[in-house]
């Protein structure tokens, strides 16, 4: 039997300050992760969730309490637009304004797109915004935020990501 380490959420965010620490370390030891502008926390967080994969199953399984998930979430996609310098915005000038326009164009046909799709599955049609713009602009992990707010406005199932069916156990001579 493999044991299970639950975390509440002091540990997990103690953990979130060492991915933290470990991500600036990692960057500084590795360039290639400034050039390609690899945030900080996502660097530490590769870190983590690799040892927690190859603990996985084998010697330990982690289980983290997501009080604070959403909040950090947010609070993370925030930092990450904040760091945008105002001098590189002007430096592109009209280019940025085209690719303003070009990202609110895909948004909208992602939204219409998600929406409709949704309707065709019997879905609520707000779920089609969460797996569009949402989900392909801000990542999973913004639907995963929002997700709580919409089951206020009333969508069913928009907290919870679904899963699958478990496969049956195969039956074949392999």
């Amino acid at each position: 039997m493999i044991p299970v380490w639950k975390l509440n959420a002091a540990q997990v965010l103690g953990l979130a300050c060492l991915g933290v620490w470990m991500g600036g370390r990692l960057k500084r030891l590795v360039p290639l992760l400034d050039r390609l502008n690899v945030p900080v926390p996502i660097a530490g967080g590769m870190v983590f969730a690799l040892v927690s994969l190859a603990l996985r199953g084998r010697v330990v399984n982690l289980e983290a309490d997501t009080t604070l998930r959403d909040l950090l979430m947010v609070a993370f996609m925030t930092t990450i637009g904040l760091s945008a310098r105002l001098q590189l915005v002007r430096a592109g000038g009209q280019g940025v304004i085209k690719l303003l326009g070009i990202a609110t164009f895909g948004a909208l046909l992602q939204n219409l797109l998600g929406m409709g799709l949704a309707k065709a599955m019997g879905l609520d049609a707000r779920l089609g915004i969460l797996a569009g713009s949402v989900a392909l602009a801000g990542g999973p992990a913004t639907s995963v935020a929002f997700g709580g707010t919409f089951e206020k406005l009333g969508v069913h199932g928009a907290a919870q990501p679904r899963r699958p069916p478990p496969l049956p156990p195969c039956q074949g001579p392999w």
